[in-house]
């Protein structure tokens, strides 16, 4: 049984900024990018036997990613040779209730992309999966309640802080009592 990975916010695109001159379709800050993934993906894959990538949401930076920027990320994927499971985040949702930039690499042996709430085996744990389904992170976790109970881990696509200041935050104490 292998372990799990986790990343979170790749924000994969062709940004302006240092984004240098484009080769393929895909500019240097993003090229750079894929490569640090693969690069800390392999590291983790020799040290700690990692059989699954779990990317937490915002794989992608925008809904519509340019079709040269997913085939680069989704070559960089096949090419580890592990199961990466894909959060929706909220930079790849286009709107609630249509599906996001990674609901075209669903079809993709060895992607798994989560839309909606699911819970998953994954390491010898049972996992639930929580992708940005809702503009409130209280609301998120009720509309996720069927697949949270029973999990050992829950994996979601929204922020934890010490004082919630908007409504895609959340405190841990909140939380909890949710939970309770």
């Amino acid at each position: 049984m292998g372990s799990v990975l986790f990343l979170g916010d790749t924000h994969f695109h062709n940004h302006r900024y240092e984004g240098g001159e484009l080769v393929g379709g895909v500019n240097r800050r993003c090229r750079e990018l894929l490569s640090s993934v693969e690069r800390t993906v392999a590291l983790a894959v020799s040290r700690h036997d990692v059989t699954d990538v779990v990317q937490v949401g915002d794989y992608f930076d925008q809904c519509r990613p340019p079709a040269p920027v997913v085939e680069a990320c989704i070559r960089m994927m096949k090419a580890s040779g592990l199961r990466w499971h894909l959060l929706r985040g909220n930079h790849d949702a286009g709107a609630f209730g249509v599906p996001s930039a990674l609901a075209p690499l669903a079809h993709i042996e060895g992607i798994h992309v989560y839309e909606d709430p699911e819970q998953v085996e994954l390491g010898g744990m049972r996992v639930a999966m929580i992708p940005y389904i809702s503009h409130s992170t209280l609301e998120a976790l009720e509309m996720a309640l069927y697949a949270i109970q029973g999990a050992d881990k829950i994996v979601m696509h929204y922020g934890v802080v010490d004082t919630a200041t908007r409504p895609d935050q959340v405190t841990e104490r909140a939380i909890f009592r949710f939970l309770a």
